[in-house]
């Protein structure tokens, strides 16, 4: 008999884009919470999407970057539990499971936000239906991602792309539910670091995160400090070939301080894609 070979999978496109790049102050006007969406296309799975984090302003950001069906979200990952990056999930599960088109998208997170997600955000709008009381597998095929607390050893694959789980301080210290869990991937030859949410760290420099990373998109506070970002003034104290690499988001409303002439790429619109065949080709 003749053995059946796999087709070749062939990366056809691969973006990153910000369907809004502010902070959880955004009221709309002209920016939105930070979420993002990765969306890849190859040969073999077609197109898939995965939205990472979803704030309360989802369902009009999306939209803007023309995603107009849940139906088009293949899985959603969540970094915390603010509800900028939260606060649309209820909206998400319902249009999903009684839309037009039924759809369980998968939901990704740190399996100690699960319990938490459900028991302290969602499960008040959406534990009762009609087939009795319900839990978030209801609504999603939930994926919790092991490791160890406040420890980068956490993974998980998405549209054969491997990411690693990267927590970081946001609120507090060393406790698993203050840690917002960023994500380092490689696309395309690309290496990118994200941070979601992070207090400013010092030694980002020495972490292999950042040192292996290409492109680093980091959160940035503009206004009044608060401890649990990483503020403009505090990050403009990194290295020089650290900032050179570096996009800041999640930034205030409100004028903004230069980030081009303090060394850093710039920031990140709302709406901007970055497209990662490009980015390769411009590295080589």
């Amino acid at each position: 008999k003749t053995a059946t070979m796999k087709p070749e999978r062939l990366l056809m496109q691969c973006t990153f884009e910000f369907a809004g790049s502010g902070s959880a102050f955004t009221a709309f006007a002209d920016n939105f919470h930070s979420n993002m969406l990765l969306t890849v296309r190859d040969s073999v799975l077609g197109t898939q999407r995965l939205l990472i984090d979803c704030g309360s302003d989802a369902r009009l950001s999306l939209p803007r970057i023309g995603i107009h069906n849940v139906t088009d979200i293949t899985a959603v990952y969540i970094s915390h539990l603010h509800a900028d990056h939260i606060g649309g999930l209820e909206w998400l599960a319902l249009q999903s499971k009684y839309g037009p088109v039924p759809h369980r998208p998968r939901l990704l997170t740190s399996q100690y936000l699960v319990k938490p997600l459900w028991e302290q955000s969602l499960a008040g709008g959406l534990c009762f239906s009609d087939d009795g009381v319900v839990d978030m597998s209801y609504y999603f095929d939930v994926e919790p991602i092991a490791g160890q607390p406040c420890e980068t050893d956490g993974k998980f694959t998405f549209a054969g792309i491997d990411f690693a789980v990267i927590p970081v301080p946001h609120v507090g210290y060393g406790n698993p539910l203050m840690c917002s869990y960023g994500l380092f991937f490689a696309v395309a030859g690309v290496k990118v670091y994200l941070t979601t949410d992070s207090k400013f760290d010092p030694d980002l420099g020495s972490r292999w995160y950042a040192q292996q990373a290409d492109l680093i998109f980091h959160d940035c506070e503009t206004g009044p400090k608060t401890g649990v970002h990483s503020h403009f003034s505090t990050l403009c104290e990194l290295p020089a070939a650290l900032k050179k690499k570096m996009w800041l988001y999640h930034y205030n409303p409100g004028p903004l301080p230069s980030a081009t002439e303090h060394g850093f790429l710039g920031y990140v619109k709302p709406g901007q894609c970055f497209d990662f065949q490009q980015l390769s080709a411009s590295q080589r």
